[in-house]
């Protein structure tokens, strides 16, 4: 049976979403994710998958670009790497390699698996497909997690671990957790000292209502952890003339911090935002 690709040219006819996403060639696969932003990706394999898990999602400007992101766990963070659709509907072109339709797609990363490189230097081979066994609703609301909950050691990386016993893992822990937002996030922001007041690079990590700064994201003990149900205000602050800054004030403190981009600085300051004075989860 012949692979449908989608041409670059979009059909004038309406169509509902769920048109949409039954005539997108990429559902296909099992870990394609039709509705996830990138930052929900993020916190989705931080927070729930073993490293060199990955999953499948439109770009960011899908509309513009017929693009899509293969999004990959790595140790600490995630890689998102673009999945391009060829002009004039010949395949599809990922990393140096071009697959004529989704399954030869599939086939590489499923079968092949394929080492990806990630921040300095650091590799990971493709091994854990992330199903799309979520309800991919807003990213604030009620999220339902049929993935494993529990993650593995990230130090480990036994090949013996096949893509079956991936899948039963992930069986294994289908407790369904109803009623929480998404609210775990980590990555580098630079932040300013109290004294005295220069700017270093740290790693945030947040956990519910927590959020927690290291020297590095290898660091096993926070320099500080900051209760956010204590905080008063998260807002975008141009006060000390950085670009994607932004602060959180507490009584005792105001923190000044600046993010890389813009979208990672709205992705923090919309999360943190939405801990402030909320009751921790139970």
């Amino acid at each position: 049976m012949a692979s449908f690709i989608p041409s670059p040219t979009p059909s004038k006819e309406a169509h509902s979403p769920e048109d949409q996403f039954s005539r997108d060639p990429m559902m296909t696969l099992k870990w394609y994710h039709p509705n996830l932003s990138r930052h929900t990706a993020d916190c989705m394999l931080i927070d729930n998958a073993p490293e060199g898990s990955y999953l499948l999602r439109p770009s960011s400007n899908h509309d513009s670009d017929n693009s899509y992101v293969l999004c990959v766990k790595l140790s600490c963070s995630v890689q998102h790497i673009k999945v391009m659709i060829i002009p004039g509907g010949h395949g599809y072109r990922f990393g140096n390699s071009t697959f004529k339709d989704v399954n030869g797609l599939r086939k590489h990363i499923e079968l092949e698996k394929p080492v990806i490189g990630g921040d300095s230097g650091v590799t990971v081979v493709l091994k854990f497909p992330y199903m799309r066994f979520v309800d991919e609703s807003h990213m604030y609301t009620d999220v339902v997690h049929h993935a494993v909950t529990n993650m593995m050691d990230s130090s480990s990386d036994s090949d013996s671990e096949s893509l079956n016993e991936s899948v039963a893992t992930s069986r294994k822990y289908q407790d369904v957790m109803k009623g929480r937002a998404i609210s775990a996030k980590e990555g580098y922001l630079t932040k300013q000292g109290k004294f005295p007041r220069t700017w270093r690079v740290r790693w945030f990590v947040l956990r519910n209502n927590i959020l927690s700064y290291y020297k590095t994201k290898q660091s096993s003990r926070p320099i500080d952890s900051l209760d956010l149900f204590k905080a008063s205000m998260v807002e975008y602050d141009d006060s000390k003339q950085k670009d994607f800054c932004f602060s959180i004030t507490f009584s005792r403190r105001t923190y000044f911090l600046y993010a890389n981009n813009a979208e990672d600085c709205q992705n923090w300051v919309e999360l943190l935002k939405s801990k402030v004075g909320s009751d921790s989860p139970s």
